[in-house]
């Protein structure tokens, strides 16, 4: 099954599709959103290089289309789950690193500003 981000906006009234980036034809996965104001969101999770390769995947909005922010992936296997916005140049995303081993899985925080 091949599975691509999903965002929806919500206006007061009604929740909108909105179109939102995919990495590959695979598996992309958001987890997480945080936005501190109606034009400045960052959502968080990962997206898959192969059958069981993750790689941290970030998406931002500016009020009207998400886009694609490149971000690190310091092991084979990396997937983040939640993001935290402080500022619109303020925001954390956390999950995990690893080589596809729950052993040796780590926890991996990313800061960006």
């Amino acid at each position: 099954m091949v599975v691509g981000t999903l965002a929806e906006s919500w206006n007061g009234s009604t929740w909108t599709v909105a179109t939102t980036p995919n990495r590959t034809p695979r598996n992309d996965n958001l987890q997480a959103v945080s936005c501190v104001n109606s034009s400045n969101c960052v959502a968080a999770g990962f997206w898959q290089s192969s059958a069981s390769d993750g790689k941290t995947l970030i998406e931002s909005w500016n009020g009207s289309r998400w886009s694609d922010v490149g971000s690190p992936d310091p092991g084979a296997d990396n997937q983040l789950h939640g993001v935290a916005c402080t500022a619109t140049t303020n925001c954390e995303a956390v999950g995990y690193t690893g080589n596809g081993s729950l052993v040796s899985d780590k926890t991996l925080v990313l800061t960006g500003s």
